[in-house]
């Protein structure tokens, strides 16, 4: 039998693959590699608060540096105090969103260093692993394992992935835009 540990953590990495599947465009599904990972991070939190009607916190990256950790904290603050009152996103998802987008860490003590971690970094890794580059293509894997997740899911937690996928879409585009022109790998 599997446990609700387990069955969380797949539902996590599966919402993790179909939001990036749904942000990026046809054929080829360009996203940032893990090495770039506030950028997917600031994608999903952006997207989400979008989705439900607030303008978006913070974008990737800060004006002047690359202010990682600062960012995070700022992102996390912004889309729990959004997302935790919202009836727009089904209770299910809501619960897997905040635990994706947690950055605090050791019990909610937040980290003061670039070091951050959080569940969308994990899974973010786990399913896109290590990369000498900072872009890449999503795998004829990914793209059906989002086509299938999304596809048994129910209305409500189904459009509401989608919409903010669609939301996600101009971060991503800008924000590989960005990685294109300031990153050499």
């Amino acid at each position: 039998m599997v446990s609700n540990d387990m069955l969380r953590a797949r539902n996590k990495i599966k919402i993790v693959n179909s939001l990036m599947f749904l942000a990026s465009e046809e054929p080829r599904h360009i996203i940032p590699t893990s090495n770039v990972r506030a950028a997917a991070f600031s994608e999903f939190v952006n997207g989400t608060i979008s989705y439900l009607g607030e303008k978006p916190a913070n974008v990737f990256p800060k004006p002047n540096e690359y202010e990682f950790a600062q960012l995070e904290k700022e992102l996390w603050a912004e889309f729990k105090k959004i997302v935790e009152p919202s009836s727009k996103i089904p209770n299910a998802l809501k619960k897997h969103f905040l635990e994706l987008a947690d950055v605090s860490v050791d019990g909610g003590t937040a980290v003061n260093d670039a070091s951050i971690n959080c569940d969308f970094y994990f899974y973010y890794s786990h399913l896109f692993g290590l990369s000498p580059n900072s872009r890449m293509s999503m795998t004829c894997e990914h793209a059906y394992n989002a086509r299938q997740f999304l596809a048994s899911m129910q209305g409500d937690e189904r459009k509401t992935l989608e919409q903010i996928g669609i939301n996600m879409q101009p971060l991503l585009k800008k924000n590989l835009e960005y990685i294109a022109k300031h990153y050499s790998y």
